[in-house]
């Protein structure tokens, strides 16, 4: 009976207590949907000079079922998307050579990659920034850190 009673205490306890997260947690049906990309394999373009980061976002897209290329300047950004001919580049705005700004509107200025989605990923997140890559032919603007949720909604979001 005692035995019973502190299993009954336990079940209580751990059902009252309130879990936490810094970030809501995903369900496995919501991940797999957003998992799934809007055709067959998409090509993503990352351009940023962050090592990690860029290391991070082609380990992690690529396990959602992107075909990503990554480019660590503006010049090598400009250079594999017109030979990749992605259906997305993710660009960051700080740049060593020169700023995102140029890829966007070298991008949209050539034939090969104008139907591309350009979106800044970047921790410039004032509104002129903003207004200045949707000037420069950005299609969306997400400040750094990005929610993850959000990325993969961005990326299945045809212009």
């Amino acid at each position: 009976m005692a035995r019973r009673a502190r299993e009954e205490g336990r079940r209580r306890s751990r059902a009252g207590r309130r879990q936490e997260h810094l970030v809501e947690p995903i369900h496995l049906e919501v991940l797999r949907n957003l998992m799934n990309p809007v055709s067959d394999v998409q090509r993503v373009l990352v351009v940023e000079d962050d090592r990690d980061t860029a290391e991070s976002l082609r380990t992690w897209l690529g396990l959602c079922g992107y075909h990503v290329v990554v480019a660590h300047t503006s010049q090598q950004g400009i250079e594999e998307a017109r030979k990749l001919e992605p259906h997305i580049v993710l660009c960051d705005i700080g740049l060593p050579d020169s700023d995102g700004y140029v890829v966007g509107s070298v991008l949209r200025q050539g034939g090969c990659n104008a139907g591309a989605r350009l979106i800044a990923v970047t921790g410039h997140g004032e509104p002129r920034h903003r207004q200045r890559a949707l000037a420069a032919g950005f299609d969306q603007h997400l400040v750094k850190p990005v929610d993850p949720k959000v990325l993969l909604l961005e990326l299945q979001t045809r212009h």
